[in-house]
């Protein structure tokens, strides 16, 4: 699980952060980021996906998951004997909405499930539950990749990028790989394996790794907005506090007491926290 925050970042908002050991913090943080994302109903960092969709009335498809940021491999019928795949520069992609379409020069259209024949317009199937497989990588982060295979071991790694911009519309970000940055390399694959930075040029990066890798090794970081680095950072905060809040009733001798009504709902996932999540959350229809 990777945290959404940083424990400095949460130690500058909220008061007495500081003096929870770390290792208790970062629990605690783990803890916020995993309901943040529960709210969400969707991972927010980034990862890699393999999905089967039913074919769309529409000529296109969206994606489960956004931001976009590589589309793998698409697969038509992926359980027959002869599936049939495309590549990610037959489509049209829209990183931000996760609305994927084939190009209108693409030299090779989906059939059509129905008619077994080729669509004019190029589109997805127009019947087939779960016929269409997508493999692509997305959440909130950028992406780069290696331009060599990578050894175990401390290793320079040549890398398409070192920085960059990542999203689309108001969740575009400027990133940048430093030294101390933790990426993660083969998202979703079994050599899956999370790397710090030791050194980085324009077109390098060095670090320690355990895992070989392929040349085009998908290299990802996470690219947190501010918004929901403040909304986690409360959530700490009031997980932190949560032993005042559930009080029901305080007496202060024999004389003085004091009730306090709370939501249960509300002691950790305030309506402030729900308003800031509320733009990342995945809408049910």
């Amino acid at each position: 699980m990777v945290n959404l925050v940083t424990a400095d970042y949460v130690s500058s908002v909220v008061a007495g952060a500081g003096n929870i050991s770390s290792a208790t913090l970062n629990n605690i943080i783990t803890a916020a980021s995993v309901m943040a994302q529960t709210f969400c109903r969707r991972q927010l960092v980034p990862n890699r996906w393999v999905e089967k969709y039913d074919a769309p009335s529409t000529g296109y498809l969206m994606l489960r998951q956004t931001p976009v940021l590589a589309l793998n491999l698409v697969t038509l019928y992926p359980q027959s004997a002869s599936p049939l795949t495309y590549n990610a520069n037959q489509f049209d992609l829209q990183a931000g909405t996760g609305r994927i379409s084939l190009l209108p020069d693409s030299t090779t259209a989906f059939p059509d499930f129905y008619f077994l024949g080729t669509q004019v317009d190029g589109s997805f199937p127009g019947l087939g539950r779960g016929i269409i497989q997508v493999d692509y990588t997305a959440g909130l982060g950028f992406l780069t990749t290696a331009t060599a295979p990578i050894a175990p071991g401390i290793q320079t790694v040549p890398v398409s990028a070192t920085s960059g911009l990542a999203g689309e519309g108001n969740l575009l970000g400027l990133w940048q790989i430093s030294v101390g940055t933790a990426l993660t390399v083969d998202p979703g694959l079994l050599t899956q394996e999370t790397i710090t930075v030791t050194g980085v040029s324009i077109t390098t990066m060095t670090a320690a790794f355990s895992q070989p890798h392929a040349n085009q090794a998908q290299v990802v970081g996470t690219l947190i907005p501010a918004d929901l680095q403040l909304a986690v950072a409360l959530i700490v905060g009031n997980l932190i506090n949560q032993p005042d809040l559930t009080k029901s009733r305080e007496s202060l001798g024999r004389t003085m007491g004091y009730e306090y009504f709370v939501r249960p709902g509300d002691l950790v996932l305030t309506p402030e926290i729900k308003a800031i999540l509320g733009r990342y959350r995945d809408v049910l229809v």
